[in-house]
C-alpha cells in the first residue's frame, strides 16, 4: 500500500519552513499592517450570555470582518504550504496560477499556463513585504503535500 500526496503547481515564491511573520496567522499580520488590531479578549464560554460576553463577541466578530476585508486587498495572491502538515514549508502564490491535485483527484493543467498580471505581481510584492519575507523573483514551482 502506497502513500498518496497532493501535487501542487504554482507561480510564486517558495519561502521554506521558517515563517518570517512568526507564530501568527498570516491573515492576522496583514490585518495588523492595515491598522486592524486583534482584540485582547478571548472568546467567552459558549454558555455565557452576559452583556460583557456578548460585547466581546460583537467586538471579535467585527475584527474578523475587518480582517477579511484587509486580506481581500490581496485577493489575487495567497499563502499556502507544502511538504507536510507536521512540517510545513510555506509559499506565496498567484491564485489564478496555482493548481492542487488532491489525493486521487487529478487536475488537468492548461497547455498555456499563462503569466501573472501586473496587479498579481504587485499584490505578491506587497504581501511578501508585509509578511517580512525575502523577495525573490517569482517562478514556477512543483511541490507536494503529504498529510
Amino acid at each position: 500500500m502506497g502513500v498518496s500526496t497532493d501535487g501542487i503547481l504554482f507561480f510564486g515564491i517558495e519561502i521554506g519552513d521558517h515563517k518570517p511573520w512568526g507564530d501568527d496567522d498570516w491573515e492576522d499580520v496583514v490585518a495588523k499592517a492595515a491598522g486592524i488590531e486583534k482584540p485582547a479578549d478571548a472568546y467567552p464560554d459558549e454558555h455565557d450570555y452576559s452583556p460583557e460576553a456578548e460585547a466581546i463577541r460583537v467586538k471579535r466578530n467585527a475584527w474578523f470582518v475587518a480582517k477579511w476585508k484587509a486580506v481581500e486587498a490581496f485577493w489575487s495572491v495567497d499563502v499556502g504550504f507544502h511538504c507536510s502538515y507536521d512540517d510545513p514549508m510555506w509559499y506565496v502564490a498567484v491564485k489564478r496560477l496555482r493548481w492542487i491535485a488532491s489525493r486521487g483527484y487529478p487536475e488537468k493543467i492548461p497547455s498555456d499556463l499563462g503569466n501573472p498580471t501586473s496587479t498579481e505581481m504587485n499584490d505578491m510584492r506587497r504581501l511578501v513585504g508585509i509578511l517580512g519575507c525575502k523577495w525573490e523573483e517569482p517562478t514556477w514551482w512543483l511541490v507536494s503535500l503529504w498529510g
